[in-house]
């Protein structure tokens, strides 16, 4: 519920604060590392590198950002020749996005350096109160994607 300009559920609240902070821990990370590039295109790499080759407006669905911004990030990624356009077999005017060996090599480079994350993330958590968080999580979830009506 909210008073005034302030979320004032505690769950709310601290569920907002740990993404912000996930978020800053990564962006920490990437520029103590010397990643030279950001969280948001290693997004970009990470799901290339788990599914092999993906259409921009699956990469735009998967990471909640919007076309444009995909095509800009694909563009700085291509330039840096970390992803390469392929024309989709069927249909010429959509392209597939593929990681390049040198994608493939950055992706394994800040993978290790992520996993300090989790370290800390999970400190002092027993694998049964990560268990519970896990469903916990899961099922609200469930209830904000099924009030979710803008298309991405």
């Amino acid at each position: 519920m909210m008073q005034g300009n302030k979320i004032s559920d505690p769950t709310i609240n601290a569920v907002c604060m740990v993404a912000l902070y996930m978020k800053l821990n990564a962006i920490q990370i990437f520029r103590s590392h010397n990643f030279d590039i950001t969280p948001e295109q290693f997004g970009i790499l990470w799901l290339l590198y788990e599914d092999g080759c993906l259409y921009q407006r699956q990469l735009s669905q998967r990471l909640f950002k919007d076309r444009a911004n995909i095509t800009r990030m694909i563009n700085i990624l291509e330039k840096r020749e970390l992803v390469c356009r392929k024309e989709d077999a069927h249909n010429k005017r959509i392209h597939k996005i593929y990681l390049t060996e040198e994608g493939i090599k950055k992706v394994e480079s800040i993978v290790p350096a992520l996993k300090q994350i989790e370290k800390y993330v999970y400190n002092n958590i027993s694998e049964e109160e990560k268990s519970t968080l896990i469903k916990i999580l899961g099922k609200i979830l469930v209830n904000l994607e099924s009030k979710v009506t803008i298309q991405i």
